[in-house]
């Protein structure tokens, strides 16, 4: 990652811990984020969460209704040596809200 990506990164995380609730939380997002926007990142961690099922690439494909490069770019962010969204679904899972 480069470092001016880093810094908007950073930026934007600083803002997002900013929120004192899930509710501001939400509200924030959706400032932030068009639906669509919003889809398609929900839509990358259920993928990921399958593919930590090692469920089969053509499998998710006809499950989420997703393509197969938006697959195959979830199992890359597995491969990724510094991917922490993978611990993350993992300890979200256990969750009450996760669905």
């Amino acid at each position: 990652m480069d470092q001016i990506l880093k810094e908007k990164l950073s930026f934007i995380g600083n803002i997002i811990k900013m929120t004192k609730s899930n509710e501001e939380l939400i509200l924030l997002l959706d400032d932030l984020l068009t639906p669509s926007e919003a889809e398609k990142i929900y839509e990358r961690v259920h993928i990921v969460s399958h593919l930590i099922d090692h469920t089969p690439q053509r499998s998710i494909v006809e499950k989420t209704g997703a393509g197969i490069a938006t697959v195959t770019r979830g199992s890359f962010l597995l491969k990724k040596p510094n991917s922490i969204l993978s611990k993350f679904i993992t300890k979200a899972r256990k969750a009450s809200w996760w669905r």
